[in-house]
């Protein structure tokens, strides 16, 4: 584990320093794939990241106006939505919330 994650992991089960928008991303800079999918007929977008470990977070958006629904957007949106999961899946995995036997990494 590089100095910066395990300072992360750290402050994560210390409880001490809240996550920022920084480690998030570099969380997120290890997934392995982003897929998306608009459900037809509507403005529902829904993306699936898949990190290293094969575990998954999703993130959703949806847009109450058709008229003004830009699916660009959406899946901005969505893929923001589910970046902001992995912290949860992490710091869950570090306090032992859940067991699994392999890791984000």
């Amino acid at each position: 584990m590089d100095s910066v994650n395990k300072e992360i992991y750290q402050n994560m089960y210390k409880g001490s320093v809240s996550l920022s928008q920084d480690d998030i991303d570099i969380i997120a800079g290890k997934m392995e794939d982003a897929q998306f999918h608009l459900f037809e007929g509507t403005t529902a977008t829904v993306c699936c990241i898949t990190l290293p470990s094969g575990l998954v977070v999703i993130g959703t958006s949806i847009c109450a106006d058709k008229t003004i629904f830009n699916e660009e957007l959406g899946r901005v949106i969505a893929f923001a939505n589910a970046k902001s999961k992995i912290f949860d899946l992490e710091r869950k995995l570090q306090e032992g919330v859940f067991v699994y036997a392999g890791s984000l990494h």
